[in-house]
């Protein structure tokens, strides 16, 4: 539930939501897969986890990247980021079953399809990283800060094209996907915002003193 803030210009309501595979909301459905280099005409859409390694033996000894998506966060519904609302936070939680070099983050720039990506189709990603993990963050659940990431999807909702995890180190991490179980565990997004409001215009309230006063 959201609450009520007043500024000097109107009023904007402040709200969270959250998005995560599996919760019941409508709008929270989350496109996530590995894509490999060796196997570069092979999807891996439905794994459990999701794979960000340069040297990964178990898929053929090259590189693996990671996408992930929320597609539906924006737009005019109940339960989405309207075209006007502010981003104050917006944090992705992620479950990792196992850490090692340092991962970046990128913000995909071209469209993909989970059932259909591969190697060979990767979208394009921006080169200059949104956040990057440290080198061995530990096990569990890792929380990082991508609230001008999120602003730009709620500006431009035709250009949320997700995200795309890199390394280059031989030492790789592996993600709870949103196929995984517990569904807790799944990655999660967390938006707090703020949203304008109409509130009546005082103009209104003269008009109905002077009807009040005609009717006397």
């Amino acid at each position: 539930m959201g609450s009520l803030l007043l500024f000097s210009s109107g009023a904007a309501l402040a709200d969270t939501l959250e998005f995560q595979a599996g919760d019941g909301g409508a709008y929270s459905a989350t496109e996530d897969v590995s894509i490999a280099a060796e196997l570069s005409s092979s999807n891996f859409e439905g794994d459990a986890a999701l794979y960000v390694d340069d040297e990964d033996g178990d898929f053929g000894g090259g590189a693996v990247r990671a996408l992930l998506r929320f597609p539906d966060i924006a737009g005019t519904a109940a339960g989405q980021l309207g075209p006007a609302a502010t981003v104050s936070s917006a944090l992705l939680s992620l479950e990792l079953e196992s850490d090692g070099d340092v991962v970046s983050v990128h913000r995909v720039a071209s469209p993909w399809a989970p059932s259909a990506v591969t190697w060979d189709t990767k979208p394009v990603h921006v080169t200059v990283a949104v956040h990057s993990f440290p080198e061995d963050p530990g096990h569990g659940q890792y929380v990082f800060d991508i609230t001008a990431t999120v602003q730009e999807w709620v500006l431009n909702p035709s250009q949320n094209y997700g995200l795309m995890f890199i390394t280059d180190g031989s030492d790789g991490t592996d993600i709870v996907s949103s196929e995984g179980v517990p569904r807790s565990q799944r990655p999660h997004l967390e938006v707090v915002f703020t949203q304008p409001i109409s509130l009546p215009d005082d103009d209104d309230d003269d008009d109905d003193d002077d009807d009040d006063d005609d009717d006397d």
